[in-house]
């Protein structure tokens, strides 16, 4: 009988591992293993630490095993493995032999818990076999079938704060099986509603949910989905790729996702992951460092409106150049090479005898993604929206994967790889700029990936052939992200136009918004409302004559938001500003912790209002700060009416 794994949690002698079945049932079994933990041997022998390590009375089994050492894998080194039934018992046995001087904890990433799973080929989140409880799916193919999980959410619809009442929750539930919404404050019916739910969604207050609710425990997977990036079938993507349980997906970061990843492969190898990545950079001279140290290729957009415009966009630029000239921490400057290839303007080298193994990670990834996308345009729209959640997962994990070759506490990072994939990405976007001069077009904007061209009567035809040409001189992938009929770059406070700052009308008639305040965080709901009817307002016209017309009309909206702000006619719930906290303790008095400390509210989402003493908006009508408001509203007016007169010139 087939099912599908749920969760697997360690226990004394091996997983207890939840399945659900075609119908929805929770099964549970028990998956007797080992769990193993590794240890460098440090002035002994690793022989001798074997015999040590076998007097502890949780070892089951210890012996010597050959690893390469980093950071070039090119040195064989001794390593103790041992094994043990208990798995919280393998930190203790690791930190032991470190307080002793016998040898430093190593391989502890993946952790234990995935390493275990990958040894008994039991993905967490994949159709499982009950009897043998092994994997029976290609994890390499992209298309599997989204597992049988039933999914509800709760959403909080009203909280009182800490201490005001005996059940101060009230929560909406939403769920993937339940025929209508159900609001309730009662745990008896939260109990019953959520009875068939194996992963329970939950982003408030967790500390009064299970204090007025214990029976909330009963589920077996909880995951607050403000602290993920992505939906179900993102994360269970991501379960496949890194076999990290949903679980604990929930409070993992997309570096964690992605080191996970570069683990397995490390390990598949046996390349050595020391536990503290000791990392120096040699000193260099500020005019070297100047050089090589500038980031990604940017060109300021000059504020105004244009017309007839193609955004282009390299396909992952950063991980294709990762990939095609092999860019991984020990392929850059290796001693011991008889292929190099160097890179511009930083003076690094690569080696590219071997694949390495960042390059090695990624490729999967990037032929995954490709796959995913390109079945998205042939789906059905139920279907469209699940793979179109994979693949955005996917991304996530790409994206993540150049700045961690920078970050210095990073298990698979080295700077110099990092400034060898920015040099390279400048002299791509350079080239790329070059040719679409020299195609007759304009260059509007350039920000890391993307270039904004525009040419007067250009047809698609000709931004597809200047793709083209792009692509075959600088060997990676680049496609057409939109047509517009037009596109603004405000003007900012400095009075110039800001990177990845816009919005424009595409030719379909769709609304595409970068970096306003209409598609940001913590700014009053009011403001972004008021800048995204606008934006709409102006959308409705195509050309020259018509968007001069639909400007008159979005700067007398906001006009009229000013007014109604001024007289206090504008609803409470308009005016909220949603911020996180993300400390537990702040030094400075901003708004959204002042406002928390008034609502006693110690952890997640601070809805707020502005007044002279920011309070949460649960609180009910206070009063606000019209001023606040209506200085913010009046930004959104100036940047308007300047994009306003510069069509008028």
């Amino acid at each position: 009988m087939d099912v599908w794994s749920l969760d697997v949690i360690p226990r004394r002698g091996g997983f207890e591992v939840l399945l659900v079945d075609e119908n929805g049932e929770v099964l549970r079994r028990f998956l007797k293993t080992t769990f193993v933990g590794y240890i460098l041997p440090k002035d002994v022998s690793a022989s001798k630490l074997v015999d040590l390590i076998l007097q502890h009375p949780l070892v089951s089994d210890a012996y010597v095993e050959t690893w390469l050492r980093p950071p070039w894998y090119d040195e064989k080194v001794e390593v103790v493995k041992f094994l043990t039934e208990r798995y919280g018992s393998i930190r203790l046995i690791q930190r032991r032999a470190a307080e002793l001087g016998l040898g430093e904890p190593v391989n502890t990433y993946p952790s234990p818990l995935t390493q275990a799973l990958v040894r008994n080929r039991l993905n967490p989140c994949s159709r499982t076999d009950f009897s043998r409880l092994v994997t029976v799916e290609d994890l390499e193919n992209p298309f599997y079938q989204p597992p049988p999980y039933r999914v509800s959410e709760l959403v909080v619809t009203k909280w009182e704060g800490v201490g005001s009442g005996k059940r101060p929750l009230k929560l909406r539930i939403v769920s993937t099986f339940l025929k209508e919404e159900l609001r309730t404050d009662n745990a008896e019916r939260l109990r019953e509603a959520l009875h068939n739910t194996h992963i329970l969604l939950y982003g408030g207050p967790l500390k009064p949910l299970v204090t007025n609710f214990p029976e909330i425990l009963d589920v077996p997977v909880i995951i607050n989905p403000e602290t993920v990036l992505t939906g179900i079938d993102g994360l269970v993507e991501w379960c496949r790729l890194s076999w990290i349980p949903l679980r604990l997906l929930s409070n993992a970061s997309i570096g964690k996702v992605l080191t996970t990843i570069e683990g397995i492969e490390a390990l598949s190898r046996r390349y050595l992951v020391p536990e503290r990545v000791a990392r120096t950079e040699e000193f260099r001279p500020l005019s070297e460092l100047i050089k090589v140290d500038r980031g990604g290729f940017v060109m300021t957009p000059k504020p105004g409106i244009y017309f007839n415009v193609a955004q282009l966009d390299f396909n992952s630029l950063y991980p294709s150049i990762i990939v095609k000239y092999n860019i991984s921490p020990e392929t850059v400057n290796r001693p011991k090479c008889r292929n190099r290839i160097k890179v511009p303007e930083a003076g690094h080298e690569i080696c590219m005898d071997k694949e390495g193994l960042i390059p090695s990670v990624l490729s999967q990834l990037l032929k995954r993604r490709k796959a995913l996308k390109e079945a998205l345009h042939r789906s059905p729209p139920a279907l469209r929206k699940v793979l179109d959640e994979r693949q955005k997962a996917i991304k996530w994990v790409l994206v993540a994967s150049f700045g961690y070759l920078g970050y210095r506490n990073a298990r698979f990072g080295k700077i110099e790889a990092y400034e060898s994939v920015t040099a390279f990405a400048r002299e791509i976007l350079r080239r790329a700029i070059e040719i679409t001069y020299a195609e007759g077009f304009d260059v509007l904007h350039v920000i890391v990936d993307s270039i904004f061209a525009s040419r007067d009567n250009a047809l698609e035809e000709d931004y597809l052939r200047l793709a083209r040409r792009i692509e075959k001189e600088v060997g990676i992938g680049i496609k057409i992200e939109g047509l517009y009929d037009w596109v603004a770059f405000p003007r900012t406070s400095k009075g110039r136009g800001a990177p990845g700052r816009y919005f424009g009308r595409l030719v379909d008639g769709e609304v595409k918004i970068k970096g306003m305040e209409a598609v940001s965080r913590g700014v009053p709901l009011i403001v972004k409302e008021t800048q995204r009817e606008c934006i709409n307002i102006l959308a409705t016209a195509r050309g020259m004559e018509d968007l001069r017309k639909a400007f008159g009309l979005a700067l007398k909206y906001v006009e009229h938001m000013i007014t109604q702000t001024l007289n206090g006619e504008v609803p409470l719930e308009e005016l909220v500003i949603e911020r996180k906290l993300r400390r537990r303790k702040y030094r400075s008095r901003q708004p959204h912790v002042v406002a928390a400390n008034v609502g006693r509210i110690r952890e997640g989402k601070v809805t707020y209002i502005m007044a002279p003493i920011p309070y949460p908006f649960f609180l009910g009508n206070h009063g606000y700060s019209r001023a606040y408001y209506v200085n913010r509203l009046r930004r959104v007016y100036m940047e308007l009416a300047d994009l306003y007169r510069g069509l008028e010139k």
